[in-house]
């Protein structure tokens, strides 16, 4: 009987504590006619989307992120997309940025900003959560959660084997 106990409590232990496999929501599509392989992370939610996507075309590799928000309010001139990571650190590259502003129904508009990222950020963004995210004026805080998926994520689509 007490084997039996220890066995029962061995085995809901380590099924309590298993570790999910991220890669394995990573899609990834390939374009025969482009020639091209994309290779993009699961969507987080209704409040705010973080997406990493990587591209890889006739020998080029293009890393981004793209987010979107929902706001009641419009700014057509927006131009910024800020990460927040845990250690206090922002990431941010305007000159490889782009953000844009749609209505879409109700009285509510739709940002999206699409972010270039380099090496230096992918290593960050590896080693460091995304708690925090502007976008134009929304700013939204990462619950756990969607911090610990989005950062098992990156090395997920952009590996090194995914080239």
């Amino acid at each position: 009987m007490k084997t039996l106990l220890l066995s029962i409590s061995l085995l809901a232990a380590t099924t309590c504590f298993a570790q999910k496999d991220y890669c394995k929501d990573i899609k990834k599509e390939t374009d025969e006619f482009r020639q091209s392989v994309k290779y993009e992370s699961p969507s987080l939610g209704e409040k705010i989307n973080v997406q990493f996507y990587r591209t890889i075309s006739k020998g080029f590799t293009f890393n981004k992120v793209i987010v979107n928000c929902k706001s009641s309010s419009s700014d057509y001139r927006a131009k910024e997309l800020f990460l927040k990571l845990e250690d206090g650190t922002i990431l941010s590259d305007q000159a490889n940025t782009v953000v844009d502003c749609s209505y879409i129904s109700g009285g509510y508009y739709l940002f999206v900003a699409v972010m270039e990222l380099d090496s230096d950020d992918i290593e960050k963004l590896t080693k460091q959560k995304i708690v925090k995210v502007r976008l134009a004026h929304e700013e939204r805080d990462l619950t756990e959660k969607q911090q610990v998926k989005l950062q098992a994520y990156v090395p997920c689509v952009f590996a090194e084997t995914n080239k």
